[in-house]
């Protein structure tokens, strides 16, 4: 499904596309069950299940001039804590000759809109500890600084 929004100035495009079926399917799929080997009282032999979720996807596009000048991704997601999902908004750009001017404010708030859309409980939003003005952008939009992050660069994978 594509939705648009115009103004004189700016396109603004997003792109829904669901998870790859044939990989994750609409139901949580068993993939594995693995005996790890040790015992816990009471409850004998620990097994780990390795299950994969269905998670959708929804790109945001800026275009103007020359093509895509800013762009955004939001994952809508679940967990077994909650009813409702929750969104990650991941791979925040705006092109360096256009910053300073609304643009990352205007797509990040489209992405709010459409997890409140979703009816996710939560957007979480993630930045390098050297952004700043990005820091800045998230908490004038009313995310708070809730925690760490940590990360795993798994490039050998």
């Amino acid at each position: 499904m594509r939705k648009t929004r115009s103004n004189p100035s700016i396109e603004l495009t997003a792109y829904d596309s669901s998870c790859d079926t044939s990989r994750c399917g609409r139901n949580i799929q068993i993939l594995s069950v693995t005996d790890v080997g040790w015992e816990i009282d009471g409850v004998g032999c620990v097994k780990i299940d390795r299950r994969i979720q269905t998670a959708h996807g929804i790109r945001f596009s800026i275009s103007g001039g020359d093509g895509e000048i800013a762009r955004a991704y939001l994952y809508v997601m679940r967990n077994d804590f909650h009813d409702a999902p929750f969104g990650l908004l991941e791979d925040v750009y705006v092109d360096e000759s256009q910053r300073g001017g609304g643009l990352g404010t205007r797509l990040v708030q489209e992405v709010i809109a459409a997890a409140r859309e979703a009816g996710c409980y939560k957007l979480i939003a993630t930045s390098r500890t050297s952004r700043p003005k990005v820091h800045e952008l998230y908490r004038r939009l009313g995310f708070e600084n809730h925690g760490v992050e940590f990360r795993m660069n798994l490039d050998d994978a």
